[in-house]
């Protein structure tokens, strides 16, 4: 069973809602338990899901690139619905 959680805000976006990277970013990487964070380059376009959201930042999994399937803190500026 699948459910949709619904995020208020202007931008409309949703929790499960794919996301474009909107502008070139240098961003924290989250990796698996018991390592530290990194930061990485992502480019404008990288698409990604929305996970979690608060307080202005959002958390993304990327779906391209060499750094698909991780976990990274976006802020809402930096999205565009894909």
């Amino acid at each position: 069973m699948h459910t949709t959680i619904t995020v208020t805000g202007a931008d409309g976006l949703q929790i499960g809602d794919e996301v474009l990277i909107a502008r070139d970013a240098l961003l924290e990487i989250q990796l698996p338990r018991r390592s530290s964070r990194t930061w990485r380059y992502i480019a404008a376009g990288t698409r990604g899901r929305l996970v979690a959201r608060h307080d202005g930042v959002v958390r993304v999994v990327l779906l391209d690139g060499p750094e698909a399937r991780k976990l990274t803190l976006v802020g809402e500026t930096a999205l565009s619905r894909a």
